[in-house]
């Protein structure tokens, strides 16, 4: 999965997951997020973590989905 954060022009950032198969999820984010997905991203990595919120992602789950996700 490739991770795509873009910071706003002249409005918040979007977060992009482009999925193996093509697919993606996007979503705008609050000013807050993109240091928070950022480091979601660096300790899932680094720790191996393979049910967490990226790897959720990676597969079916869309943006708005991912509160929903266990």
């Amino acid at each position: 999965m490739v991770i795509q954060l873009k910071k706003g022009r002249d409005g918040p950032a979007t977060l992009a997951c482009v999925r193996s198969d093509g697919t993606r999820t996007w979503g705008k984010e609050h000013p807050f997020f993109p240091v928070h997905d950022i480091t979601h991203c660096v300790v899932e990595s680094v720790l191996g973590f393979d049910q967490a919120f990226f790897r959720s992602r990676a597969g079916a789950a869309r943006a708005p989905d991912v509160a929903r996700v266990q």
